[in-house]
């Protein structure tokens, strides 16, 4: 609330700003035309005594207070933009952060040494796990899965508890905000990919990795805190043991339109925050 706040200010601010700075220019152009008004003016020497002395002198007035019009208007919008130049933060690009190939690394980024090794897990070049390749799959044939559908509230349910679980990951035990920040990204990017699965534009089955999932269990330990333990494994064994459920009705001839359709409504549902 006091962010939107702040924001809101702040695009107040900036609308008289605006205002401002169309009166300026209005004002600007009324100096130019008056500036050049006086220097057209010649009088003749009959009314050299009485019209030129008087009409000079009123434009020469008139001149006078728009200069002191647009003084006065080049301030207040030089003061009226300053809360909106100071309240936008600078961004921090720490010296460390090294650029490989258009890729960044986040080894030790900003001097976080729990950061070491960070690009192990899907690699220097792979923060979102972009290059997660049909390749990469290996089909678990054994343990095909048929789809079994249930209630849409069920399904929000336990979405709802993976993305608790995933906040409360975060917060209990990275202590660092940038590295809660980072790490979030990373698994945000990461949900894309399968976003681009259901979409069938990845050229990727649309499944799982049951090795991994199956660690599910393991995050929460007998007395409901987090466990600590190393399960074995990183983002490159993604893949080694994929499951595909089947029983979906998706059909070649009518669902790229009607999955981009289905697309298309919820991103036009979403909010920004």
């Amino acid at each position: 609330m006091c962010a939107f706040s702040d924001w809101g200010e702040h695009l107040l601010s900036f609308y008289f700003s605006l205002r401002l700075s169309v009166s300026l220019f209005g004002q600007v152009a009324s100096l130019q035309s008056l500036f050049f008004s006086i220097r057209r003016y010649k009088p003749t020497i009959t009314d050299f005594q009485t019209t030129t002395t008087s009409n000079l002198s009123s434009k020469t007035n008139a001149f006078v207070v728009m200069m002191a019009k647009f003084i006065a208007t080049f301030f207040v919008a030089v003061l009226a933009f300053a809360p909106i130049v100071s309240a936008a933060p600078a961004a921090i690009e720490p010296s460390d952060l090294v650029t490989r190939g258009g890729f960044k690394s986040f080894n030790n980024w900003g001097g976080f040494h729990s950061l070491n090794g960070f690009d192990n897990f899907y690699g220097v070049d792979n923060f979102g796990n972009s290059h997660f390749s049909p390749k990469s799959i290996t089909i678990v044939k054994e343990k095909q899965l048929v789809c079994r559908a249930q209630s849409i509230e069920i399904i929000q349910q336990r979405l709802l508890i993976i993305q608790e679980m995933a906040k409360r990951i975060i917060t209990e035990q990275v202590c660092e905000v940038e590295i809660q920040t980072i790490v979030f990204e990373q698994f945000y990017a990461s949900l894309h990919g399968f976003s681009r699965d259901l979409r069938r534009f990845s050229g990727r089955q649309v499944g799982y990795d049951a090795g991994i999932a199956n660690h599910f269990g393991s995050i929460i330990s007998s007395d409901g805190s987090l466990t600590t333990n190393n399960f074995g494994f990183s983002g490159h064994d993604l893949g080694k043991s994929y499951v595909i459920p089947v029983g979906n009705n998706w059909d070649n001839a009518r669902s790229f339109g009607t999955v981009g359709s289905a697309y298309r409504a919820a991103r036009s549902a979403v909010v920004s925050f």
